[in-house]
């Protein structure tokens, strides 16, 4: 049971990871469907990981990341996929009102975050 908590909160870490990555590369689609692969990891898994989720980003940083303060990936996770729902031009009423909930979702989990609040005002 140890051993199987720690790879699901390596694959949490990898997922959450390769998708800020995809979406920083501009491959939205796929940042999204590891974003659902993270959350899904989540869902199914502990509750809480171990913090070390996120390669250190904290939300001191004004450039969009997610604030660690709670050790919580899964608002994230959740970040990142409204943020890949959004970046296409081709995004739409119906993208724009996953992205609020997956917004509203983030925000739950980590109401401290300043990245998630910046999102919210550039609606």
């Amino acid at each position: 049971p140890i051993q199987s908590r720690n790879v699901t909160a390596f694959l949490r870490i990898c997922h959450t990871n390769m998708a800020l990555a995809l979406y920083k590369l501009g491959d939205y689609r796929q940042a999204i469907r590891a974003c659902d692969c993270a959350i899904e990891l989540f869902s199914n898994g502990e509750e809480e990981d171990d913090g070390r989720n996120s390669g250190g980003e904290n939300d001191n940083d004004s450039g969009g990341k997610d604030s660690e303060s709670g050790g919580d990936g899964r608002s994230k996770a959740y970040w990142i996929r409204a943020e890949a729902r959004l970046a296409p031009k081709s995004c739409g009423a119906v993208e724009e009102e996953m992205a609020l909930s997956d917004l509203e979702v983030a925000r739950r989990m980590n109401p401290r975050s300043k990245a998630i609040r910046w999102v919210f005002l550039q609606f």
